[in-house]
C-alpha cells in the first residue's frame, strides 16, 4: 500500500504545522530512509543543495536587513525568506495530492524531463518576480528559521520515505508549468527556494541596503 495514501476527508493545511508535515515526522528516519528508489538520488541532490543556499543566505541577516524594503522591491528579505519557509510546508500537500491520484504511467511518460522545463522557468534571469502576498505569520528571523527548520525536514522525510512516484500526477494551477509527477514536483520546490534566494540577492545588491551592498554571483 503507498504509505502516503491519505484519507481525503482529512484537511492538510498550516495550524501552525501541516498535517503532512506531522504525519512525515512520525515516520521512521532509519532504516527506511536507505530505500530511497534511484530516481530520488538526483533530486535529493538537489534538495539538498537548495536547502543549503537559503540557510546559509539568510543566517547572517541582521534585522536591519532582513526588514529592509528598497523602493525597486516591493519585498522584504523577511517576507521572501517568510514566502520559502511557508511553502516548503505547503508545497507538500501538493505532493500528498499527487499521490492520492490514480497511477497514470503513460501520461507520466509524455512528462518525461518537464523538470528541465520547470528549472528554466523558475530560474530564468530574464523571469518576472513572483507575485504573492506577505502572510506576516512568522514575525522574526528566528520564527522563520526554526519553521523552515521543521518544514525542511519533513520534506526530506517524505522524498527518503517515498514510494514509486513517476506515475502520479498532479497540476500546477499556472498553465505554463501544468501537469507535474510528484518527482517532478520535488524539483519544483527546490527550484522554487532557489528562485527567491536569487530575489533576497538582488535585494541585498540595492547601494542603500544597510551595511552596505553585496555583490551578487
Amino acid at each position: 500500500m503507498n504509505p502516503w495514501r491519505m484519507n481525503k476527508s482529512i484537511s492538510i493545511g498550516l495550524a501552525p504545522l501541516s498535517l503532512v508535515l506531522l504525519l512525515a515526522l512520525a515516520l521512521p528516519a532509519s532504516p527506511a530512509a536507505a530505500q530511497a528508489p534511484p530516481e530520488m538520488e538526483d533530486v535529493l541532490k538537489v534538495i539538498r543543495e537548495a536547502d543549503e543556499k537559503f540557510v546559509n543566505l539568510i543566517e547572517n541577516i541582521t534585522d536591519a536587513q532582513w526588514t529592509f524594503r528598497s523602493e525597486k522591491f516591493r519585498r522584504t528579505i523577511g517576507e521572501e525568506a517568510e514566502h520559502v519557509a511557508l511553502a516548503e510546508n505547503d508545497l507538500q500537500k501538493v505532493v500528498a495530492n499527487a499521490l492520492e491520484a490514480e497511477k497514470d504511467l503513460a501520461k507520466a511518460k509524455t512528462l518525461a524531463g518537464k523538470e528541465k522545463t520547470v528549472r528554466t522557468l523558475m530560474l530564468s534571469p530574464t523571469g518576472r518576480a513572483e507575485s504573492f502576498r506577505p502572510q506576516n505569520r512568522l514575525k522574526t528571523k528566528a520564527e522563520v528559521q526554526e519553521f523552515y527548520r521543521r518544514a525542511h525536514r519533513s520534506l526530506r522525510r517524505m522524498a527518503e520515505l517515498a514510494p514509486d512516484l513517476e506515475g502520479y500526477i498532479y497540476k500546477h494551477p499556472n498553465d505554463k508549468y501544468g501537469e507535474l509527477t510528484a518527482l517532478q514536483w520535488y524539483y519544483y520546490i527546490a527550484y522554487h527556494k532557489l528562485r527567491h534566494c536569487e530575489q533576497i540577492k538582488q535585494i541585498m545588491t540595492r547601494p542603500d541596503f544597510p551595511g552596505g551592498a553585496q555583490k551578487s554571483d
